[in-house]
């Protein structure tokens, strides 16, 4: 288990996005609260690269920032197909721009997170 509190974040990243996995099953009266649009592709992305980022804090180290890198490259190219269908390109993944928010939110985050220097254990 790794000491420094950025490998921490990436723990804390990769189990937000998958928390917010459940805004799938979010429902309001009658009516899907529809906060962040989350469809089944989407559900995917969420875990697939959510539990890399865990396993990316878990493992610490070189092998540990480059699963983060990897699972916020994944979220930053799943942020920018998710703006191109937008525009008016295919709609690859389905969603909107809210979707795209939370997928560039957890790319910087992760990215921000993994190419950080390490100094001293804390």
């Amino acid at each position: 288990m790794s000491r420094y509190a950025l490998d921490k974040a990436a723990i804390v990243l990769g189990v937000a996005a998958m928390v917010s996995a459940l805004f799938r099953l979010v429902r309001g009266e009658g009516e899907p609260v529809r906060l962040v649009l989350v469809t089944n592709t989407h559900l995917a992305v969420l875990l697939v690269l959510g539990a890399l980022a865990v396993a990316g804090g878990i493992l610490g180290g070189w092998p540990g920032r480059a699963l983060a890198v990897v699972a916020g490259a994944g979220f930053g190219a799943a942020a920018v197909i998710q703006l191109l269908g937008s525009a008016g390109g295919p709609k690859l993944l389905g969603g909107g721009l809210t979707t795209m928010a939370l997928f560039g939110g957890f790319a910087i985050g992760l990215l921000a997170v993994a190419l950080t220097p390490r100094a001293n254990p804390q």
